[in-house]
């Protein structure tokens, strides 16, 4: 049985080097993905998330355990866009491997659902964008490894418990 003190610990996200969650505007990103959303870089000028779901813990990039949000009631959406200047090395799908202490646990194909219009600077751009639900093997710090077509990054997420009945 682990001690409560540890349990509160890793629940924190403490020593998980997951990415910070930003609020701000972002001109890289389509205006109605900008506006009042949460996003994150996990590869910054290449590869974009924005949480439709998901939450920050002590303002770190989190998700719960097995694709289900309870707070919000609604699956872990995240949409990953990639911007228009790189769009051209994105694919077709893109792809999400869980790892943990050095082993695959579990790979996630997303097709890419079109492009969305965006501006920047007086210019309207067309946006790769690939809908995703994460489905969180299981609780803890894991290392995702992300690929669409020839951009590839990897980062990490903290993945919550999901709270017992």
């Amino acid at each position: 049985m682990l001690p409560l003190a540890v349990i509160a610990l890793a629940a924190s996200g403490a020593g998980c080097p997951a990415p910070a969650v930003q609020t701000s505007d972002n001109p890289y990103l389509p205006a109605e993905f900008t506006h009042g959303s949460r996003w994150i870089a996990p590869s910054p000028r290449r590869l974009y998330a924005v949480m439709w779901s998901g939450r920050a813990v002590n303002g770190r990039f989190s998700v719960f355990a097995h694709g289900f949000n309870p707070v919000t009631g609604i699956n872990e959406k995240i949409m990953w866009v990639v911007p228009n200047r790189t769009s051209a090395r994105s694919g077709k799908r893109i792809s999400v491997t869980w790892r943990r202490h050095g082993r695959t646990a579990r790979v996630q194909r997303f097709g890419r659902s079109g492009d969305v219009p965006g501006t920047r600077r007086g210019r309207e751009l067309w946006v790769p964008i690939y809908p995703s639900i994460l489905r969180a093997p299981s609780q803890g710090c894991w290392k995702l490894r992300i690929r669409t077509g020839r951009i590839r990054t990897t980062m990490f997420v903290l993945v919550q418990p999901q709270p017992q009945a």
